[in-house]
């Protein structure tokens, strides 16, 4: 996993994070910066899970967090068979089966076809757009 050490001051929406020993990787859904009048800033963070559970966690400003960078790649959705979608790599057609988890669904609208390449926003898991074929 590549990973960087962090400021929680500097962790933004969108932002995964390592949480813990174990890599459990979390997305960052809203961030606040609060300035008390007594003591030092914290970061309010609201964090979804890759498993879909919510949490909440506070962070001092000055304390460091493990930020992941992701890397993007393009897969054709080749079809679907029960709660697992069958995936292939756009360049080097490597394929790959993803179970999808704790019920997650997307509604994508009727006139999408079977190889149009879409968009779907990672925060929401909502579907965005057509990108191509």
């Amino acid at each position: 996993m590549n990973a960087a050490k962090v400021k929680a001051s500097e962790v933004k929406v969108g932002t995964v994070l390592s949480l813990d020993d174990n890599n459990t990787l979390a997305m960052v859904k809203k961030s606040t910066i609060v300035k008390p009048g007594k003591g030092g800033a914290f970061n309010n963070l609201e964090l979804t899970t890759m498993s879909g559970r919510n949490m909440n966690l506070r962070l001092r400003t000055t304390e460091s967090v493990e930020k992941v960078r992701l890397d993007r790649e393009n897969y054709q959705v080749l079809y679907l068979d029960g709660d697992t979608v069958h995936l292939m790599h756009d360049e080097t057609f490597e394929q790959l089966s993803v179970e999808l988890a704790n019920g997650v669904s997307m509604m994508i609208p009727p006139f999408v076809n079977t190889g149009d390449v879409i968009e779907v926003n990672p925060n929401t898991l909502e579907y965005v757009g057509r990108v191509g074929k």
